[in-house]
């Protein structure tokens, strides 16, 4: 059973930049979310800030 996780610790670093990488789309797709739904809040309020109609439903998703 020692020799799996020997295989499995050579690999580590694949298993780590994949979950940088998916870490940092999550951090963006978070921010534009962020985004997203200030500017669909803004946009009731403030006049001159479009409101998309769009905007509700990618933040629900």
């Amino acid at each position: 059973m020692s020799n799996f996780f020997q295989k499995i610790d050579k690999m580590k670093f694949v298993y780590d930049m994949v979950y940088k990488v998916v870490l940092f789309i999550c951090k963006i797709l978070l921010i534009v979310d962020i985004l997203i739904t200030t500017m669909a809040v803004s946009g009731r309020y403030i006049s001159f800030i479009p409101d998309p109609a769009w905007s509700e439903e990618i933040v629900l998703t």
